[in-house]
């Protein structure tokens, strides 16, 4: 059951995708999870700001919720970095747009 502070909207082109979204962050393994999401929104089209904005947003429900724990807050930072790019070539998790 999701509780009630988990329940607020997040960016609007991922609201149908909320459900999987707290499943991931409280599976056994929440970064390899959300990577896997990740890198499905980014296949269908999202943009890189866009992903950013959603892991922004659940970022900020996983710290002001009850019973935070470390390992969701490193999880969700760790693919916060692969998106943005700071990390090595191999580990990016959105591709780079081009510019033309």
């Amino acid at each position: 059951m999701i509780e009630e502070w988990r329940k607020s909207s997040p960016p609007a082109p991922f609201a149908l995708r909320l459900e999987r979204l707290w499943n991931a962050i409280d599976s056994t393994e929440p970064g390899q999870a959300l990577c896997t999401e990740v890198q499905l929104f980014a296949s269908e089209g999202k943009s890189k700001e866009q992903i950013q904005a959603l892991l922004h947003w659940l970022l900020q429900r996983v710290r002001c919720g009850v019973g935070f724990r470390q390992a969701e807050e490193d999880a969700i930072l760790d693919v916060l970095d692969g998106v943005a790019g700071w990390c090595q070539a191999a580990a990016r998790l959105v591709p780079e747009e081009e510019v033309l």
